[in-house]
């Protein structure tokens, strides 16, 4: 009777071991659901709204972000980048962008995507508030081109709710999770940059 309890409380310990073991890592809430918000026309559209200082001329303002952008988006990186518009009586400003986003690099394997996107900015008064406007949309990937599976993709394929978890929502895709990830982490930065120019004014 011992002989079988010992081996009954074995078997339990095994079973919590591999439940343990089976669980994966949770995900980082940066990331969860609903991170990556689509329009009301179903398109991915990262949107950041930065407050302006009261004391800053709008003008002035936009004038820096430009001359940030244009530096900014010519860095080695940044395979290609090109101002669509740039107009200083509505204060916008449009560029097509195209660069590498790096998943894996060492000596023996390198594990990267090109990512094209629009990003627009908006300097204006909103209800007597002065805002930046930070707009990332029309956003696609080119991954293994050479490869079988490869070839380009959209963002509303690649990185929604819907495409880049398992059904019960719980953990990402193998193929499509690190894609979100890192483009979640690309407009966080570009955002937190325009913040910093405009704290410089």
């Amino acid at each position: 009777m011992i002989g079988m309890k010992k081996l009954l409380v074995f078997a339990l310990c095994c079973i919590s071991v591999i439940t343990v073991f089976a669980k994966s890592e949770p995900i980082d809430p940066k990331y969860g659901i609903g991170t990556v918000p689509v329009n009301n026309i179903g398109r991915v559209e990262f949107v950041d709204e930065i407050v302006i200082p009261a004391s800053v001329d709008l003008n002035n303002c936009y004038e820096r972000i430009l001359t940030w952008v244009k530096g900014r988006f010519t860095q080695p990186n940044v395979t290609k980048g090109e101002i669509l518009s740039d107009n200083a009586d509505s204060r916008r400003i449009t560029l097509r962008i195209q660069q590498n986003l790096i998943f894996k690099n060492t000596a023996l394997v390198t594990d990267l995507t090109k990512i094209n996107y629009n990003l627009n900015f908006a300097v204006k008064e909103v209800n007597g508030k002065k805002v930046c406007t930070v707009t990332m949309t029309d956003i696609s990937y080119v991954y293994e081109e050479e490869r079988e599976g490869g070839g380009s993709f959209t963002a509303e394929e690649w990185i929604t709710d819907d495409e880049a978890f398992n059904k019960s929502k719980t953990k990402f895709l193998k193929t499509t999770g690190k894609f979100r990830i890192k483009t979640i982490d690309l407009f966080e930065m570009i955002a937190n940059q325009t913040k910093e120019t405009i704290e410089t004014l």
